[in-house]
């Protein structure tokens, strides 16, 4: 049996979503709980790994087990196991050739800011900007990353092919939060936070327009270097 597991998470106290020795993951301790429950070794694959402190509205993981339990009754089991900060959505059964990762079309990434004044509450699920941002100014700015780019300056990722796609990208505001939503059919690693990060370096005129199509037109590993904090950026969604 497959099984494709729909999750929201706030990753504020976990060392990101990959599995390591010594560091609390999100990996590590679903993969404990649902050993526990199938009383087996569960090995999960995810649609997409995130960072340190980076959040998820809706990730995605899948599982094989021979064991046949009914999708929701394990949805009520897990909730009730796993730690609070995570909430298992649904839960269903896939066919064999389903992959959690190689199956996506395309992913929604959100990045949240904070214009007005620090809320200590909130530090750990948005950027502490806090000053104003021409919000046109700022989607005329994100509109350079739209189309098939090599966003190997905007990311620091060993991958070989990084060449990527953004489809759009959506610049809204509510109640002093900024809202950021870029569509693409990847991502590589820190590849969300550095657009998001260079493109406020470019509203404070530190940088010109200019040159983010430099540097997308010269990839050079990291050469962005501005990477905005994990606190702010969420999984939005994943379509397959």
């Amino acid at each position: 049996m497959r099984y494709l597991v729909n999750l929201s998470y706030d990753g504020s106290n976990y060392y990101g979503w990959s599995k390591q020795k010594h560091e609390k993951t999100i990996q590590d301790h679903l993969e404990k709980v649902l050993s526990k429950i199938f009383k087996e070794k569960i090995i999960i694959h995810c649609s997409g790994r995130t960072d340190k402190g980076v959040h998820a509205l809706n990730q995605y993981f899948h599982f094989d087990s021979e064991m046949m339990l009914d999708p929701n009754k394990l949805v009520s089991i897990l909730n009730r196991f796993i730690n609070e900060d995570i909430y298992i959505k649904k839960i269903k059964l896939v066919n064999q050739e389903f992959h959690s990762r190689y199956s996506i079309q395309n992913k929604t990434y959100l990045y949240v800011i904070n214009t007005s004044k620090k809320d200590p509450f909130m530090s750990s699920k948005e950027l502490n900007y806090n000053k104003e941002i021409n919000l046109i100014k700022l989607q005329e700015i994100l509109n350079t990353f739209l189309g098939e780019h090599d966003f190997l300056s905007f990311s620091t990722s060993v991958l070989k092919n990084t060449i990527r796609k953004i489809n759009w990208i959506k610049v809204s505001k509510s109640n002093n939060k900024i809202k950021i939503k870029i569509n693409g059919n990847g991502f590589l690693r820190y590849m969300v936070r550095m657009i998001v990060g260079y493109s406020l370096i470019v509203v404070e005129e530190k940088k010109d327009i200019d040159s983010i199509k430099k540097l997308l037109a010269n990839p050079s590993k990291g050469s962005a270097i501005h990477k905005a904090y994990p606190s702010g950026l969420y999984l939005y969604n994943v379509y397959y």
